[in-house]
Formats: C-alpha cells, structure tokens, sequence
C-alpha cells in the first residue's frame, strides 16, 4: 500500500553497534556536516546504538562532543559503571522529538546487569523498545553464565511491558547466530556422529554427501587421534608479537603440518580442533550450560583435516552440499533454545527474517582484523525483534541494498510496502535507473551528479540481481567495489573518499543499513513500523511529551545542571599565585571558557524547553499509569501524563544504591506528576516553614563570600558583554528573596 498520510507515516527504526561512538561520530562527521544532517539522510527517526563507550561523566561535561544535545532527537544513555569495566559496554537511544515518552537507564531490575550498561527502555507511546548489549560468551565460553542470567532477566522485563499492553520491540546487539543461515558456510558447525551414520544419504540426491559419509568412516577416527596428540606452535608475525597455529602429523607420518588461523593463545589455537563436548558451570548457582554439543566441529576444520592429514580433497560443490545440507548453527546451545523461546512461546518475530527467509550472506559483523568483511565471511548478530501481534505493522519497503543502480531519493512516506506484499519478487531491474513510482528529492539527499559519478565507478550494471542471493549480499558487504581491505603495514582502515562515503545511502527499507568499514566493524539493521494504535482513549499517539521523572533524567546525564561552583571556582594553583600576571592571565582565559559553556549550556536548555513547549502545545496527552507499573506492581492510581510517561521509574533502580528512593518517588514520580494538591497554598507553607528553620548566614559569611564573587568576576573585565551579562546573573542581590 502506499502511505501518504504522515500521521500513517511508518517509523525508520535503526539498530547498529558502533564499537565506540566516539570513534564512530568522528567518521560520520569526516564527510557529513553533522551528526543531525546524516541522520536526516537516513531518515532516521530512532536509533539505537550499542557498545558506545562513553562513561556518564564524559557526556554530561561534553554532550556537545557526543551529539548528545540535539535540536531534533532526544537522546538517551545507560552508561557501565562497574569500576573496572568502566569505558566499555554503554547503549544509547536516539529518538526524534515527540516520540519518547519515558526512558529508564536501569531496567533489568538486577543491580550487577543494570551497572554494565548493557539495556536501556525507552517508551513511545503504543510500543516500547529494549535496546541491548548482550555480554559474548567469554573465552572459552567463561561468560555463558553471565550472558544468560541477562537473556532470561531480559526476557522478563519485556513479559512485564506486554503485559501492560505495549507492543515489544527488541533491538540490539545478541550475541547470537541463530539460523545456520546467519553465519558463513564454513562455520557452520556438523554433526560428526551424523555424518558417519546412515541418516540423510538414503536418497540418490544425496550422492555428493554419500561420498563425504564414506571418506569420513575411512579416515576420521585416525585423524581424531592426530588431533589428540597435535601440539601449538609459536608463530612471529609481522609486527613482531607471537602467535600460535596447531602443528599434527599427517596420517603417511610426513613431517607435522600446520592447521587453523593464528591464534593469540595455544588453547586457543586447539580449541578450534576438538570435537569433543563441554559445558562451563555458572558457580552462583550451580547450574551446568552446553557451551557445544559431542562431536561437533565446524565444516572449514573438518575439510582442512582431510586435506592436509589424509590428502582427501572434496570438490567446491561437494563441500557447499555438506554446509547447506549438513551445517548447524554455532552458537551455543542454551542461547539458541533462549531466542527459539522468544518466537516460538513469546510469539515474536525476527523483522530480517519475516521479509527475507532464504537471503544468504547478509551478516551484520566481520572480523576487520582480518579483513573479513571484502570475503563477506561474517555473522548475523544484530536484530530487530518484534511482538508478533504487530506483525500488520511491519513494512518491507524497497528490496534489499545491492550498492548498484538503487533508488535513492524517495520520500519515507512513498516505499511503504504491507506484510501482504512479502512474496513480490526480490529481483530488482539494474538495466534502467530504478527510481520508485513517486519520488520526492530531499535537500539532504546527495545531487543527481554524484549518483552518477557512484554508478559510473561500480562499472557497468547486470541487467538484474536477486537482493538474497550471496553475491548481492557481497556486493553490497563493500559498497559496490567502493569499501576496500585494509593494508596489512599497520596503517589502519581506509578512510576512502566522499564518494566511497555517499555509497551508504540509500531508501529506507526493513533489511540492513550498510555503513563503511572505517564506521564499525558492524553494520545497522533497520525496520519500517507503523506505530500501533493505542489501548489508551487518546486520538493520536504521533506525539507523546517526554517526562521529567528521576528515573528518565537518570538516562538523560547530559541535561544534568551542573552546580555554579563547577563553572566559577578558581583552580587551587591559580588561587596561590594571584600576584603572578602569567596565571593571573591563564586563570581569566580558564574563567571565559567556563562562562562561553555555561552559556552554550544555558541556550541549548532554553532551545530544547521551547522545542518540548511547542510539540506539548500541538498534541493531545493521554493518561498513563504509574512510573513503576512496568517492572513492580500495578498502581491504582493514574497519573496525568501523556501516553504511558512515567512507566519505568521504579525499574532498575537498585543502581547506586537508591532504590529506596526511587521506589519512594515512584509513587509520586515528580513534581509533573504528581496528583493535584487539594490546597493551592501546602506548597508555599512548606517552603515558608522550610525557610524559617534555615539559619540564617553571619554577616561575616555574607561579606566573605560576597568577596570573593566579586573577585572571580573582576577576572572576566575582558569578557563580551554579553557573558559579563551572563556573570551578573549570578552576583549575590542586595535585596532580600521575594
């Protein structure tokens, strides 16, 4: 169907993990004149970010820096604070003005997985967003525990939102390989016992696996014991730093040959060749997880023993028989069974999946190291979950990414596609410019000659490529030939040109959204949603007010008001030699700059209030329950904000040993929140009796302090006017407080 209504206007919902933001935003703004204008070319109304790497101080002193003030997105971060972890981890949610309702920083309502930063809610009305970290499994799968005590807390507290009735989406980085189709061919796992029994070769159209079954029962078990008996090697690469590869004797007893990648550890190098089972025990509770099942390796091992131990060598098609027939997933079993339960108990839906069941090759995660990412040798990790009720909701949009010949101009409004149309043909025509029945140029979008300038340097265009086959999936892996391997002298990645940069955008659709390999060495994913219609009496959820409660300016640290002190204290080695003109002269400098961020401080406070204003004025608010309906028990009583505003503000708040407070203003949310006084005048007696108990400051206090203000604001003389003018705000008055 298409959609022109803006009020039907579906959302473009985006998940990437940016393996540091900083890192990330400093690429984005190479070749883009702002975080806010690549976002716009995107058309990116919600963006959710995972392993951003940002400790909470550094984005409430440089929200600037980080794109955390923003005109048109609010902005949302739950940052690790687990001492020694701190710098690593960290989410952060993105979201255009008027979509949030409420955020909550903490919501596992487990104190050790909430302090790892690895979850934060977000609410927006008619459905909510989960955007989450999954902790890997660890070396040796050490953190398998730990990875599913935060799946099934996880899984809890999207239970408790959908029984609220809020639409659940999961967005993030899992961890997880579901479908033997997510990851390469030659790591998907086989199942050695199956390959040298009779099951799945009773047919003639399993010849090629007939003689796979009959070369393994000749030579595996010999081999198992050469793999048994095989023993690390130290290796010196390039840059010097010693490495490991396995070393095993052929089954001729010829000299020991190497096996494997390099490794950085020896069990590492022999862990890639045991066929055995194992499990780890999470030490808590007692509890045992298969990391993987007996007798169990990988295709690319299996066929590298053949060759080099027992001199077998299968041909290409042979091999691509036994992955597609015979290859399992590689991820550990627990996991698997934990996202196999979101589908099939939760009735979730997997977004890629719903649209794209058979597509080969389209991964999200490469090894950069290795420059994996030009082989398209990767993993499907990152997801867009959604409540399968929604499943009406869901828009396909444009075929998937190719880099060649695609629409690239097209209004968000006009590539609505319903779920009734999935099975149209995934073929996209490349000998014609493929523009969309309505197009709409945007100023944001690139100009017509740079997108002929892209397509005249990815060469010349095949009449017509199918999105899911793997060659498609690989063109669009490097930009259409625009992305390129990294040289291997220690120089880092390509940066490339702006037109190597442009190759990233294209029309918003559900599929996957590919940024360069300088970004991240992972991709987004994206997914077009009609927002729901809400449960609430309210005729509109297409703008919601965000709210003020504890919990959500906890999510939000970059609006944080920074205490005047912080802005006008004299540094303690400037103080001790006034009577020196170099520091006096360093301290005056120091005091501008302060000043000039107060006041940047002050105005993007002041712009985001009449932003907030505006969209508040335009809309009409609906009534929602109380801050802690979502994770603990339900309120009876109703709390005049709009659409489900204070849902999460108990949730989490075990974090820095507040929840006692925060189950306290749960109740009571805050200020906005609160239920209507039945006397106009409580509040002012409770401040007049408050101020009446307050001693009153000496006078030798008042001149004291009166002193040494005016000291710090005679170093700014200098100053513009207007930042003197900023300075006199805060002069202590002569007249006493109305």
């Amino acid at each position: 169907m298409s959609i022109t209504d803006e009020a039907q206007r579906p959302l473009h919902i985006v998940s990437w993990n940016v393996a540091s933001w900083p890192t990330a935003l400093k690429a984005i703004l190479r070749f883009n004149p702002s975080l806010e204008s690549w976002l716009e070319r995107h058309n990116i109304d919600i963006l959710c970010m995972q392993e951003v790497k940002v400790i909470e101080r550094k984005i409430a002193e440089e929200p600037k820096t980080l794109g955390a003030l923003s005109e048109h997105y609010d902005t949302f971060w739950s940052s690790c604070t687990v001492q020694e972890k701190r710098g690593f981890n960290g989410v952060a949610t993105f979201a255009r003005k008027g979509l949030t309702a409420c955020a909550n920083s903490a919501p596992l309502n487990d104190a050790a997985l909430d302090a790892e930063g690895r979850c934060i809610f977000t609410d927006h009305g008619s459905f909510v967003i989960f955007n989450v970290y999954v902790p890997n499994d660890g070396p040796d799968s050490c953190r398998l525990p730990l990875k599913m005590r935060f799946l099934r807390a996880l899984r809890k507290s999207m239970a408790a939102a959908r029984q609220q009735g809020k639409t659940v989406l999961l967005a993030g980085d899992l961890n997880i390989s579901r479908r033997p189709l997510d990851v390469f061919p030659d790591w998907r796992r086989l199942d050695i016992d199956n390959l040298l029994s009779d099951r799945g070769f009773e047919t003639e159209e399993n010849s090629l696996l007939r003689i796979v079954r009959r070369d393994m029962r000749s030579f595996w078990p010999r081999i198992t014991e050469r793999l048994a008996a095989a023993t690390p090697k130290e290796q010196t690469i390039p840059n010097g730093a010693t490495r490991f590869k396995l070393a095993a004797t052929p089954l001729d007893g010829s000299a020991p040959v190497l096996l494997g990648d390099v490794c950085e550890s020896a069990s590492e190098a022999r862990w890639s060749f045991q066929s055995e089972g194992y499990s780890v025990t999470d030490e808590a509770s007692g509890e045992v997880f298969v990391v993987k099942r007996n007798n169990r390796m990988c295709v690319k091992r299996v066929v590298e023993c053949m060759v080099k131990l027992a001199n077998i060598v299968w041909t290409k098609q042979t091999v691509r028989e036994l992955q597609n027939v015979m290859g399992e997933q590689y991820s550990s079993p627990p996991c698997i069974e934990w996202f196999d339960s979101l589908l099939n108990e939760d009735k979730m839906i997997d977004s890629f999946v719903h649209f794209y069941p058979t597509a080969e090759g389209r991964y999200t995660c490469w090894d950069q190291y290795r420059n994996r990412r030009y082989e398209n040798e990767g993993s499907r990790i990152d997801y867009i979950v959604v409540d399968g009720a929604s499943s009406a909701n869901l828009v396909r949009g444009p075929p998937l990414y190719v880099a060649q010949g695609v629409p690239r101009r097209v209004s968000l409004a006009t590539t609505a596609t319903s779920t009734t149309e999935a099975a149209a043909s995934t073929t996209v025509s490349l000998s014609e410019e493929a523009e969309p029945s309505e197009s709409v140029t945007t100023p944001t979008e690139p100009s017509s000659s740079i997108d002929k300038q892209q397509q005249q340097a990815a060469g010349p265009r095949q009449s017509s490529v199918d999105v899911t086959s793997a060659a498609a999936a690989l063109t669009a892996a490097t930009g259409g030939g625009h992305w390129r391997p990294a040289p291997f002298d220690g120089s880092g990645l390509n940066v490339g040109t702006r037109m190597d940069d442009e190759a990233q955008f294209y029309v918003p659709h559900t599929g996957m959204l590919y940024t360069p390999p300088v970004y991240s060495d992972h991709i987004a994913v994206s997914l077009l949603f009609l927002r729901p219609k809400s449960n609430s009496s309210s005729s509109s959820d297409d703008c919601v007010t965000l709210a003020s409660d504890k919990v959500t300016r906890r999510a939000q640290p970059h609006l944080k008001q920074p205490s005047i002190r912080t802005f006008f204290s004299a540094p303690a080695a400037a103080a001790s030699s006034n009577n020196n003109s170099s520091s006096a002269s360093n301290s005056s400098s120091s005091l501008a700059a302060k000043v000039e961020t107060l006041s940047s401080t002050i105005t993007a406070m002041a712009s985001s209030t009449t932003i907030a204003s505006s969209s508040a004025n335009s809309v009409t608010t609906t009534t929602t329950k109380s801050a802690s309906s979502f994770f603990s028990a339900t309120s009876s009583r109703t709390l005049p904000s709009s659409s489900s505003a204070a849902v999460v503000a108990a949730a989490g708040s075990s974090r820095d040993g507040e929840a006692a407070e925060d189950a306290s203003e749960a109740k009571t949310a805050s200020p906005y929140f609160a239920a209507p006084s039945s006397s106009g005048n409580t509040s002012s007696a409770s401040s007049s009796s408050s101020a009446a108990k307050r001693p009153k400051p000496s006078a030798a206090s008042s001149s004291s302090s009166s002193s040494k203000l005016a000291a710090k604001v005679g170093k700014a003389k200098s100053l513009p006017v207007s930042q003197q003018t900023l300075l006199q705000m805060f002069q202590p008055s002569s007249k006493p407080p109305t």
